[in-house]
């Protein structure tokens, strides 16, 4: 057994340093499944799943309940359409599972078991209702960010929250000598507002479209939902709870193609009350 699989909480740099990054299988806690040849956990490679006898998987929800999911296909990435080497690759694949429609997993890390692959984590994104009593399910891996590019896409979820405001917001400089000094805000006069969503940055990382999304902090905010938009078709979304944290990076999964060019990323976020506030800014998917 490699070091990495005894490693109790395999986090996001440890699954980097054994040379790739996966993405919505990313951020994982305890780990008891088995690792390959190559140091690499199992259950983050294809033919860890093509091999298997038995598709039941058992499947913790958020409300520590257990539901079944049953492995339906396992599939190339969106991008294998243009990129021909991402055909049939064993660090780059998309899991499909369906389970019973009447408990549905929320799109969050669900804890997966299975007699021979052990017990796991990953993120789970409920796709759509088959129209048959079942809910359909996906689970993305792409280990195909090579290690000098991943540490640098691919930073600790923590590193985006909570951090203190830098240092300049926190203690202005003072304004050089003969410059005028900021009008001061007449009496009685309200504060603007702090816009709820701060920044919202687009990138691809892996062939992945992500959104790195900060929000304002003391708004008692809950959740992120982030849509990518033309002509007001849909191609790309997700969406992520807070947690406490105002930095999240969100990895959207296209529901159609995505070509390059022009797009409106609409952010939606929702307060502990409920109440949903959007913004709308232009991007370019390259």
């Amino acid at each position: 057994m490699s070091e990495l699989a005894r490693e109790p909480g395999l986090t996001r740099r440890r699954l980097v340093q054994a040379g790739g990054a996966a993405t919505a299988v990313l951020y994982l806690g305890g780990l008891t499944g088995t690792a390959s040849a190559a140091g690499v956990p199992s259950f983050l490679t294809r033919s860890a799943y093509t091999s298997l006898a038995d598709p039941q998987f058992g499947a913790v929800t958020g409300s520590g309940l257990t539901t079944t999911l049953r492995l339906t296909d396992v599939a190339d990435l969106a991008r294998a359409g243009q990129e021909p080497a991402f055909a049939g690759r064993d660090d780059a694949f998309a899991l499909l599972f369906s389970g019973p429609a009447d408990l549905v997993l929320d799109s969050a890390i669900h804890e997966l078991r299975h007699s021979a692959l052990g017990a796991f984590s990953v993120f789970i994104s409920p796709v759509s209702a088959s129209g048959n009593g079942e809910q359909r399910y996906e689970v993305v891996v792409d280990r195909s960010v090579r290690l000098a590019s991943a540490l640098a896409d691919a930073p600790e979820p923590m590193a985006l929250s909570n951090a203190a405001p830098a240092a300049a917001a926190v203690h202005p400089a003072a304004p050089s000598a003969g410059a005028k000094a900021p009008a001061t805000t007449k009496a009685g006069a309200k504060r603007k507002p702090a816009k709820l969503v701060q920044s919202a940055l687009l990138a691809r990382r892996g062939g992945e479209l992500t959104v790195d999304v900060r929000v304002a902090s003391g708004r008692g905010l809950v959740s992120v939902r982030a849509v990518l938009l033309r002509d007001d078709v849909e191609h790309a979304r997700a969406a992520r709870r807070l947690k406490g944290r105002v930095g999240i990076r969100l990895h959207l999964r296209e529901v159609r193609r995505t070509p390059l060019g022009d797009y409106r990323l609409k952010i939606i976020v929702t307060d502990r009350h409920g109440k949903r506030t959007s913004t709308t800014r232009r991007v370019t998917v390259t």
